[in-house]
């Protein structure tokens, strides 16, 4: 995929970073928006299925689905929050589908209400080097 199709970012939490990768093709308005708002924080709220993290983000719904993975990420119009799936579901929610957690799930999952995360650009040279 070529970097004009994928955003990749940082989720910063009390538990540590996760990266992700916003996919443009899933709602290329949506994606756009987010990522241009970047850096940004907001409170969590650890509700099933996931972790809704409330932004300043307006959007209409896009491409919008009613299922989601584990570890994926979308962002749920009525809340104007972003949420990444803890666990696989269906159902209620109307959400606009973005990307994906691609390393570090594990530390959103030791997120709990009322903690502040955060996202930010991750400039693609920073993403290929060593840790």
């Amino acid at each position: 995929m070529s970097s004009g199709e994928r955003y990749l970012l940082e989720i910063e939490s009390p538990g540590g970073i996760a990266r992700a990768v916003l996919v443009r093709h899933l709602a290329p308005i949506t994606a756009d928006r987010f990522y241009a708002r970047l850096p940004m924080s907001g409170m969590a709220i650890r509700q099933a299925p996931g972790v809704f993290v409330f932004v300043e983000m307006e959007a209409e719904p896009e491409k919008a689905v009613r299922r989601m993975s584990r570890g994926d990420v979308g962002f749920v119009a009525s809340r104007s929050a972003v949420i990444i799936a803890l666990e696989d579901w269906s159902g209620y929610l109307i959400v606009t589908p973005l990307g994906r957690v691609e390393e570090g799930l594990e530390t959103l999952e030791r997120v709990r209400t009322g903690d502040t995360i955060s996202f930010r650009k991750v400039v693609e040279d920073d993403a290929l080097e060593a840790p």
